[in-house]
């Protein structure tokens, strides 16, 4: 997001002016489309890091080749979170919470799929709706929130549509499933 950006750019910047740098070094610029679309044909700007969805990230390519600028990219992936029948439900669910829900789950490393033998399923699934079901929605910036809200509608409209699907093919909602529009 914007304002985790903006957070870890000062980091940045602090830590290039402690060791003697100049911390106009790192620069950063948020935005959408016409944003990155101006920072990729910039003659100035020597090299592009990108993360987000396949679909930007082709775009960022084919605006960045006639340049013949380099092109790192980070794009969405499928991240799964693997649990076998031998492990410490409450040592793992923990980290399930984290991987699933930090930042919303829009990170580049956010668990996107959780796998769990069948065997510790029924086990898994109680240990973790409650906290689920518990957590707060709102303002990232308050003390009594858990998770913040999605950036974009677009997203949350997806993510609406996965889920409407899921149930349409027998899954089970044990809490959720449908967008929060209390905050």
């Amino acid at each position: 997001t914007s304002w985790g950006s903006m957070y870890f750019h000062n980091i940045c910047r602090a830590a290039l002016e402690e060791n003697g740098f100049d911390p106009d070094l790192v620069q950063l610029c948020t935005g959408m489309a016409e944003t990155g679309k101006a920072l990729v044909e910039c003659p100035h700007i020597d090299k592009i890091f990108f993360t987000g969805s396949p679909n930007v990230g082709r775009h960022v390519m084919k605006g960045a080749a006639p340049f013949l600028k380099p092109v790192v990219l980070e794009l969405g992936g499928k991240d799964a979170m693997v649990f076998c029948d031998d492990v410490k439900l409450n040592e793992v669910i923990p980290w399930a919470m984290r991987g699933c829900f930090q930042n919303c789950g829009q990170n580049c490393c956010g668990v996107e799929r959780l796998f769990v033998y069948e065997s510790i399923a029924k086990d898994f699934i109680n240990g973790i709706k409650d906290k689920v079901a518990s957590m707060r929605q709102g303002c990232p910036l308050g003390d009594d929130v858990d998770c913040g809200a999605m950036v974009m509608d677009q997203q949350c409209d997806l993510i609406q549509a996965l889920v409407d699907d899921a149930l349409a093919k027998g899954a089970i909602v044990h809490c959720g499933g449908k967008r929060n529009t209390t905050t």
